[in-house]
């Protein structure tokens, strides 16, 4: 369990803690402490092993008219890899949105930091 003593998105906040998350960790599951559900989580923790995913995203649909209130996915439909996301669209992305649930493998610790060095290169936001 690990507590933001101020908030830094997702991403900044797993940067900041990486060591002491992968000293006991092959692949970590990061759940919003506001989820409160019965989430299938060994079936996601099962397809990210079998598809050796360095992020997995726990999704679900919603109904396209209320589908801009979420962060909505654009998944390739043949390797269900992420083509697009973006947070509460304006217009209408797509019906697939974050649950707010991840599994990570190291190598994700690894891209969280690039993006996080770049972001401050270009004074972007770098949450995941």
């Amino acid at each position: 369990y690990i507590e933001e003593t101020e908030p830094m998105g997702t991403g900044g906040a797993l940067v900041i803690h990486k060591d002491r998350i992968l000293d006991h960790a092959d692949c970590v599951l990061i759940l919003h402490a506001d989820v409160c559900s019965s989430f299938p989580l060994l079936d996601l923790l099962r397809f990210h092993v079998e598809h050796n995913a360095d992020c997995t995203i726990m999704t679900t649909t919603v109904d396209p008219n209320s589908s801009h209130n979420f962060g909505c996915l654009v998944p390739d439909n043949q390797t269900n890899e992420l083509i697009h996301y973006t947070e509460r669209p304006l217009t209408y992305v797509n019906n697939y949105i974050n649950c707010g649930i991840y599994a990570f493998s190291p190598n994700m610790f690894a891209r969280l930091v690039t993006a996080k060095n770049e972001s401050r290169n270009t004074h972007v936001n770098a949450d995941v």
